[in-house]
């Protein structure tokens, strides 16, 4: 259960401000169907959405070549905030990027990955390649393809784990994707993504770990909507002073992530975040947002979560916003928080 209580000085109704709720309630079923093969599952309630079929998927291992494969509705193995549920990020939301391209709750569909790990040029370097192909669509409010289900989704991952030292590990990904914007187009946006994590442990209880991610996008469509802003003008429509709607071709975002757990008990991070909107009114503009938190782990089952960000909005004009956190993980097979 992930209970939050979000405070902003935005009158904005959105889901979930200025009030306690329930963000998630998620119910975890998981089982091994036989020596080849295992079904996992992620049910998910809210205060303000409705019941969702977050995950469901088969994981089988008894494939040709030693390679795995994981078959329903899964979480894309692309960058390393959106495989990840919100209850296991590092900090109280999704960083902005993957809110913005992917979705609030980040991006799950139904489709099928393939994956495949070796080791070369030693064992201390790990690689795993992933290939995958999924239903059209991202997350909800997500931006980067359209809610197309027929055209589907291609997803190409390579993942590369160093051991650099008994205590210093690093891994280095990059994701190469391609959808569909629209009904009337069929593979009109790639977008590639690339990320990099630094985890050093300091002790068995101290570890200090530095994350990004960054997502840039090919899109083939016009910079500006100028031909129907003139239209418009023409037909004497009203028009806002802002001036016309501007289509970002490539768009950027990234966040940089560092997290210092000072002991078992305690941890503190901070987060920036930058992302520029594929569509913004009249000359353009990013979000910009600086989170910092701190985090005390009750048990390993019980975390709570204090954070204030920052943003500065692409439309203009800013907010702040506090959350306070309290995640708990219960059950024979407790989902231990870290």
């Amino acid at each position: 259960a992930d209970i939050v209580y979000i405070n902003t000085e935005s009158d904005e109704d959105a889901e979930g401000n200025d009030k306690i709720s329930v963000r998630e309630l998620e119910l975890i079923i998981g089982a091994d169907i036989d020596p080849y093969s295992r079904f996992d599952s992620t049910l998910t309630f809210s205060d303000f959405e409705d019941f969702v079929v977050e995950e469901a998927y088969i994981s089988h291992y008894g494939l040709p070549f030693g390679i795995k494969g994981r078959l329903g509705r899964l979480r894309p193995m692309a960058g390393k905030a959106n495989p990840l549920h919100l209850d296991q990020q590092d900090s109280s939301d999704y960083p902005l990027p993957i809110q913005e391209y992917l979705g609030v709750d980040g991006w799950f569909r139904s489709g099928l990955e393939l994956s495949y790990l070796f080791n070369l040029p030693s064992r201390a370097w790990t690689h795993e390649l992933l290939g995958g192909i999924l239903e059209g669509g991202v997350g909800e409010g997500g931006t980067m393809f359209g809610d197309i289900h027929k055209t589907p989704t291609a997803n190409v991952r390579l993942k590369n784990f160093w051991d650099a030292s008994d205590n210093t590990s690093m891994e280095f990904g990059v994701n190469w994707l391609q959808g569909s914007s629209r009904e009337t187009e069929n593979f009109d946006v790639t977008a590639l993504v690339g990320d990099v994590t630094l985890i050093h442990r300091i002790d068995a209880t101290r570890r200090i770990k530095l994350q990004s991610e960054l997502w840039w996008q090919d899109r083939d469509q016009p910079s500006t909507n100028e031909d129907e802003h003139h239209e418009a003008e023409e037909g004497g429509e009203e028009l806002d002073d802002d001036g016309p709607i501007i289509f970002r071709e490539n768009p950027i975002g990234l966040y940089v992530l560092g997290d210092y757990r000072l002991s078992g008990r305690w941890g503190l991070g901070a987060r920036y975040d930058h992302v520029e909107p594929i569509n913004i009114e009249g000359k353009g503009g990013e979000d910009a947002a600086s989170t910092a938190y701190l985090a005390f782990y009750q048990s390993e089952y019980f975390r709570w979560r204090l954070q204030y960000q920052h943003i500065d909005l692409a439309g203009g004009g800013d907010d702040n916003r506090f959350w306070i956190q309290a995640t708990i993980g219960i059950g024979v097979h407790k989902h231990a928080i870290h």
